[in-house]
């Protein structure tokens, strides 16, 4: 997936550049984009044990693309907010950069921990979901 986004990453960045000389908010890619990495993430829990080895293991590598573009599309705009947000304030700039990739370290830190004890109690659909709505409302908070 690095070389994914090598190519991925230019592309999306690009494109909100253009989104936003068009006249258009950046922020307002985090709502387009934040369907895509959730429809990924159903297709990967749409995997299961009963299903033959070949179709669990395509839903599966399209389920992780998919999310992979869909979250790249919301991440590039989402780490440009901090100049949109902070202007020529060079404090606030850094302030914010630095309040992103600690709740960036957080939300892993505390889905590593949860999520397999809650995979161990209610399943892993069950899981998905006890993870997946909060996280969902998280990532709409930077609009």
């Amino acid at each position: 997936f690095r070389v994914l986004d090598g190519i991925i990453d230019p592309v999306v960045g690009a494109m909100s550049d253009s989104y936003v000389r068009r006249g258009h908010e950046r922020r307002r890619i985090l709502l387009y984009s934040l369907p895509i990495a959730l429809v990924g993430l159903a297709i990967v829990f749409h995997s299961h044990g009963g299903l033959p080895p070949p179709v669990r293991w395509t839903l599966v590598t399209v389920g992780v693309f998919v999310f992979f573009l869909g979250y790249t599309i919301y991440g590039i705009p989402f780490w440009s907010l901090v100049a949109d947000y902070g202007g020529d304030d060079e404090g606030r700039r850094r302030s914010l950069s630095n309040l992103l990739g600690a709740g960036i370290l957080l939300a892993t830190a505390i889905v590593a921990v949860a999520g397999p004890q809650l995979n161990e109690r209610v399943g892993y659909s069950a899981a998905s979901l006890w993870i997946g709505v909060p996280c969902t409302l998280l990532l709409l908070g930077p609009y």
